[in-house]
């Protein structure tokens, strides 16, 4: 989609990313809890190759001075030390939409002189009481160079990047060391929608 703000064109762009957790599987964890240990498995459990994409891509970047980071662009706010907004106490996020045991959501996201990035990370119990977990990320290009940027980076980021994340990151989650057998499910377990 292709807009018109402050007299610049911009091209918006968004995608999202969700898995289930059976209700046999989840039944007794809270929402903000599973989100908490979400964000955790985000910056501790971030897919190698994905790791190694943001190498390469900080040096293809670095003559343009735009944001440097070790971890996937959808999380990377989570390394901020700066955020004076912190969920469950610990993880630095822009807002908190929701904090409770049905529902928790929480949107990161950075500023950059290419483009604006925000996720939203969202865990919801279903009415059939399975667990939604999902990544969205919204992006809104500033000039020329992030359009460029985005018509690279857009296939990758919707079908390798956030998948990879998110899986990582709900796979740490759901390690029966972290959340005790309450949520022990395995990767292959997880299905696109």
């Amino acid at each position: 989609m292709i807009g018109r703000v402050g007299g610049e064109h911009t091209a918006c762009y968004q995608d999202r990313v969700e898995r289930h957790i059976a209700a046999e599987t989840s039944a007794k964890i809270a929402a903000n809890t599973l989100l908490a240990q979400v964000l955790v498995g985000c910056v501790q459990a971030h897919p190698w190759q994905v790791r190694v994409a943001m190498c390469m891509r900080n040096a293809l970047v670095r003559p343009w001075r735009l944001r440097q980071s070790s971890i996937g662009c959808p999380v990377s706010s989570l390394l901020e030390s700066e955020a004076g907004l912190r969920f469950a106490g610990i993880h630095p996020v822009r807002q908190i939409v929701r904090d409770d045991a049905r529902h928790a959501a929480v949107v990161l996201g950075a500023d950059d002189r290419h483009l604006v990035f925000r996720t939203s990370m969202e865990v919801e119990r279903l009415v059939d009481g399975r667990m939604r977990i999902s990544m969205t990320t919204s992006v809104q290009t500033r000039n020329r160079l992030g359009r460029i940027y985005m018509c690279l980076v857009d296939p990758l980021h919707r079908r390798w990047i956030a998948p990879a994340i998110l899986d990582a990151a709900l796979a740490h989650a759901c390690a029966p060391d972290k959340v005790s057998d309450v949520c022990a499910i395995g990767i292959r377990r997880f299905a696109m929608k």
